[in-house]
Formats: C-alpha cells, sequence, structure tokens
C-alpha cells in the first residue's frame, strides 16, 4: 500500500529525520538501503550519502547521524529492511523535494503518517519511472 504526502508543512521543509523519527520503535529494527539521487547541496554528509549504493545496508542510528534534520533529501529512496529475515517492509521515496511516498504493507505505519501529514489523493499521485514496488 502506498501513501503520499507533501513535503512541505506551511513553510518549512519535512526532512527524512523526522519521518524516521516518527517510526519510533518499529524503526529501530530496520536496515536501511539507500538510493539518493540527489541531496542539499554543499551538507557535509551529501558525498557519504550519494555513493551509498542500494547494496549496502545501514542501521536506522547510522542513517540518521547523516540525515540531520537540516538535510534535504530532493530525489532519492531508502527502503528499510528487517534485521532478522532481510525482507524489505518499508519504502520511502522523496520525488522532486516536493512530495514523500511511503509504501508498506503495514497499515499501522500507514496510518501512522495519515494521520500526522495531509496526504495527498491517490489519483494526483505519480512514481518516477525507475520506482518499484517494495523488494521482497
Amino acid at each position: 500500500m502506498l501513501i503520499s504526502f507533501s513535503a512541505w508543512r506551511d513553510s518549512t521543509h519535512i526532512p527524512l529525520a523526522e519521518i524516521l523519527l516518527r517510526l519510533g520503535s518499529r524503526g529501530l529494527v530496520l536496515e536501511w538501503s539507500c538510493d539518493i539521487e540527489e541531496i542539499t547541496p554543499g551538507h557535509p554528509h551529501a558525498p557519504k550519502l550519494e555513493t551509498l549504493s542500494s547494496r549496502d545496508r545501514i542501521s536506522t542510528l547510522g542513517l540518521l547521524s547523516l540525515i540531520t534534520p537540516d538535510t534535504r533529501v530532493i530525489n532519492g529512496r531508502v527502503e528499510g529492511a528487517t534485521v532478522t529475515t532481510g525482507e524489505t517492509v518499508l519504502s520511502i521515496e522523496a520525488l522532486h523535494c516536493s512530495r514523500w511516498h511511503i509504501e508498506t504493507s503495514d497499515p499501522e505505519v500507514l496510518d501512522l503518517f495519515a494521520t500526522t501529514y495531509p496526504l495527498i489523493p491517490r489519483a494526483s499521485t505519480t512514481r518516477n519511472a525507475h520506482s518499484s514496488s517494495t523488494r521482497g
């Protein structure tokens, strides 16, 4: 299941760090693969984030140390997989620094974001050509 919401609240950007923190303890049991195409220009962690491959895995705390609240992911995707099985269970995608797509089969996670952020109606959501459904 997929939901989308604006990456902006009033005139303030909603950073990936905030989204990861909203996951609470659910996020701590995940390892992340990153495919970040573009990030805040000049950000000190930009080179590291942009060179992470989708095969690399990083803990939630490790990712949070790189994705600070002032970091804007302009285009990119992070996928969370369970540490125990390696199964991808959550995908978070930034589209042109204007919206976030959250994809998961966990209705509690979807509800968490749906009650926190105003959703974009499904008819107006479009996915990048390179996007794929959550991998298993």
